[in-house]
């Protein structure tokens, strides 16, 4: 499993893209993400936050697959598993990465 607090976070603004149609170049997109990177501004430098906060963007549908397959594999023996209620969900994540990665 892949953890990192800039992946929670970046799926977060990702919902707000995907469901209240905020664009990344929006002033509500750009302050949200100042607010996220700034406990770790002591420690760096924003400019590099920023980096890793954009790069764990770009890596955000591999997360997502990532984690559709642990809740896959840890609802596998109930009556109702991930796998039914959402089927095809690892690789609509990979898709989205790879369409991400090759623009």
């Amino acid at each position: 499993m892949i953890s990192h607090p800039f992946f929670s976070l970046n799926t977060c603004l990702w919902n707000l893209t995907y469901f209240h149609n905020m664009k990344q170049d929006d002033m509500q997109y750009q302050a949200l993400q100042q607010i996220c990177i700034s406990p770790w501004l002591g420690n760096h430098e924003k400019r590099d936050l920023i980096t890793a906060f954009n790069i764990a963007n770009e890596l955000l549908g591999v997360f997502a697959a990532l984690g559709y397959k642990f809740m896959y594999e840890a609802t596998a023996n109930q009556s109702k598993t991930v796998q039914d209620e959402h089927p095809g969900s690892i690789a609509g994540c990979l898709r989205s990465f790879l369409q991400q990665a090759s623009k």
